[in-house]
């Protein structure tokens, strides 16, 4: 693999893991300041497809032209699962969710 390639597949994932977190900074916010109702249920559909897409299949298909398939999608899954239960975790803990 062209070592330009290897360095913008670098780029690439980092740049996904900056919008899924503003993404997953906005989808805390909301589900915690809006008050109950129908729309929490599509804000939480809606924060989880785009995470995942973002996020979870961003990162694996970027990967996967410099790595394997399956370690890949390996990391891809991680990754996802420490910024969304993570990271969400952490941050409705603070605002005391």
């Amino acid at each position: 693999m062209n070592e330009y390639w290897r360095k913008m597949s670098g780029r690439a994932v980092w740049g996904l893991l900056f919008v899924g977190l503003i993404i997953i900074v906005v989808w805390s916010l909301l589900t915690h300041f809006l008050p109950g109702g129908w729309w929490i249920t599509l804000i939480n559909v809606l924060g989880f497809l785009s995470t995942t897409i973002v996020i979870g299949l961003g990162t694996y298909q970027t990967l996967r032209m410099t790595i394997s398939t399956g370690v890949a999608f390996l990391i891809g899954v991680l990754v996802w699962v420490a910024m969304v239960i993570g990271l969400r975790s952490l941050i409705l803990a603070l605002l005391g969710d």
